[in-house]
């Protein structure tokens, strides 16, 4: 008999918890004007942040190529690309951050396409040098 009441008492909160979930999506979330505002603002932080990123991995990726063209030991390019790496995944980090909240521009998306292509060139490129 308690078995029986317990599973009645189960299928009863599956029932109300189905309810609430049911009563939850029906209705679509608004921001308010100050939600709004707080959402741009972290969009725009996330930008401004994806782009001194950015700026920092061409830098980098610059230095990484001279090193490579003038045969530095591989100790030294091995540095070199794993700060390379470490700003690739930073940006990765940033865009993911940024999807996770709205569709990121397109010059965001082509920028990271342009960082992860390079990466691997030159990742390849200093392999060779190696071998």
């Amino acid at each position: 008999e308690q078995a029986a009441e317990a599973e009645q008492v189960d299928e009863t909160f599956l029932v109300q918890s189905g309810q609430e979930e049911l009563r939850r999506s029906e209705r679509t979330r608004m921001l308010t004007e100050k939600g709004k505002e707080f959402h741009k603002e972290k969009l725009k932080g996330l930008q401004r942040h994806f782009e001194s990123t950015y700026d920092r991995w061409k830098a980098l990726i610059k230095v990484a190529k001279k090193s490579v063209i003038r045969g530095d030991p591989f100790d030294i390019l091995e540095g070199h690309m794993d700060i390379v790496q470490r700003e690739l995944a930073a940006l990765n980090d940033i865009y993911d951050q940024y999807r996770a909240i709205d569709g990121p521009p397109h010059d965001m998306r082509s920028k990271l396409d342009k960082c992860t292509s390079v990466t691997k060139l030159v990742l390849q490129n200093i392999q060779c040098h190696v071998e």
